[in-house]
């Protein structure tokens, strides 16, 4: 598994499904809750493994047990660590990550927002600091738009991204799993979402699996955001999909 979890389960659960790995010393995180705020100021403080000065951060989309973490977590960046912050995400975002900054008091100079049209890897919109481009493109190898709920519309995004050398995709929440089937190449780790008893809105397992068991032949398939850890652990058993582990 290239990345590690914070927590691994949907909106509901004990934990919320919120990723992270290095890129060099840098911390990467995919989405951060409030649930999970102490665990990055635990990664970053830990003497085990230093911290670089910029935190990259890579929106899925804005629902709770995604984005409500990342205003305080610049404030203890900018008042306490002493660390940038870099978000990363699609376009069709900006607005509305402004807006909400604007709401929690999260001020100019305090952060820096990448928005990205798919298909490039030059930004579309670049808001405080720049000079991040290099590095974003060291991770970022494509943004994958995707539907989950009908509030929000053209808003939710996936990734392919690179830890280190080795290249994933990641769904984030979706209702489909079509576009990430496209973004694949050979090899790529998958990380995909699934839920067991709701489907519409998320992936369900009984609508999916077959595509799933297809995919494993090629790819290394990791289940998170998950509604049922405890079924899903059962309906894979004897398989070679495997579900998301907390780092």
């Amino acid at each position: 598994m290239l990345i590690k979890f914070l927590g691994c389960h949907s909106a509901f659960g004990r934990t919320h499904n919120n990723a992270y790995f290095r890129a060099g010393d840098d911390l990467v995180l995919i989405d951060l809750s409030m649930l999970h705020f102490n665990d990055v100021r635990d990664l970053i403080e830990s003497e085990n493994a230093p911290c670089g000065n910029t935190v990259y951060i890579f929106l899925t989309h804005m629902h709770d047990d995604h984005f409500s973490g990342i205003p305080m977590f610049i404030h203890w960046c900018v008042y306490y660590a002493n660390k940038r912050v870099v978000i990363i995400t699609g376009d069709t975002l900006y607005d509305d990550v402004m807006t909400e900054f604007r709401i929690k008091g999260v001020k100019e100079g305090q952060f820096s927002l990448y928005t990205y049209a798919p298909g490039s890897n030059m930004p579309v919109r670049v808001e405080g600091e720049t000079g991040h481009e290099v590095k974003i493109a060291d991770i970022l190898s494509d943004i994958i738009p995707t539907t989950h709920t009908p509030t929000l519309e053209d808003k939710c995004f996936g990734f392919r991204l690179y830890a280190g050398d080795d290249p994933f995709v990641y769904t984030g929440d979706t209702a489909t799993l079509e576009p990430f089937i496209m973004a694949l190449k050979s090899g790529d780790e998958l990380y995909c979402e699934m839920a067991v008893h709701y489907g519409e809105v998320h992936l369900l397992w009984e609508e999916q699996k077959d595509t799933l068991f297809k995919l494993s032949l090629d790819h290394k398939i990791y289940l998170m955001h998950m509604d049922d850890e405890e079924a899903l652990s059962k309906l894979i058993e004897g398989t070679s999909i495997n579900l998301a582990r907390l780092g």
